[in-house]
């Protein structure tokens, strides 16, 4: 058998078993038949970014000016999802860091959609990091970090908020489980992981994201 047709005779048998099974019992044993073999459906993006240049800035309390570790790391993280998935044209971040760096004190007194304009953007995705702390109980060897940030895309031209539509911001918040101090967990490493997944999951806002277990599905969509 030819294998171009293969796939499609899989799919021919596997709707004919569903065919089966929901006439002999009933809805419920197709949909974990379809679930077993397809897993958890695609969950669709929060917002359709349109396919105009889009900048991503990422800032925190004390970046407005300087380089941060955390807000380029995190934001680079962001920048290689989207790119990743095609979610727009994106303008290249060391851009953004070259004009920062050429004059931090100018670049504190513009405002987004100014910064977004002057690097050529049609839209800014500006994520704030409000929160990045490491917790570690009294008298406890356990440790957990919590990341708190707010997120909005501009349009440059009208400097308005076009997503979230209420003008506000989109929050998202996440908390690591707790666990036991050693010499393997440093601050720095703690840091980069919580970057990289809350990175992650930002990211899928904006693309149709297939999860691949009901365990994953069901945390991306409480983090939703």
């Amino acid at each position: 058998m030819p294998t171009s047709i293969q796939p499609l005779v899989r799919a021919a048998r596997l709707l004919l078993l569903v065919a089966v099974v929901s006439v002999t019992s009933g809805c419920a044993a197709p949909s974990a038949i379809l679930y077993k073999f397809m897993g958890p459906p695609p969950i669709p993006p929060k917002y359709v970014v349109p396919q105009t240049p889009l900048l991503l800035l990422v800032e925190n309390a004390y970046s407005g000016a300087v380089a941060i570790p955390e807000s380029d790391e995190l934001a680079s993280v962001i920048y290689s999802d989207l790119h990743e998935h095609k979610v727009a044209p994106l303008i290249e971040l060391a851009r953004l860091h070259e004009l920062r760096d050429a004059s931090p004190q100018a670049f504190s007194k513009m405002s987004i959609a100014q910064i977004g304009q002057h690097l050529g953007a049609a839209q800014v995705l500006y994520l704030h990091v409000d929160q990045l702390d490491i917790e570690v109980p009294q008298g406890s060897e356990m440790v957990r970090v919590k990341v708190a940030v707010k997120a909005k895309i501009i349009d440059v031209a009208s400097a308005l908020t076009v997503w979230p539509v209420s003008g506000d911001t989109e929050p998202y918040d996440y908390e690591t489980r707790l666990q036991r101090a050693d010499a393997s967990i440093t601050r720095s490493s703690l840091n980069h992981q919580m970057l990289r997944d809350s990175g992650q999951e930002i990211a899928r806002w904006f693309y149709a994201y297939q999860p691949e277990t009901m365990r994953e599905e069901n945390q991306d969509l409480h983090l939703r």
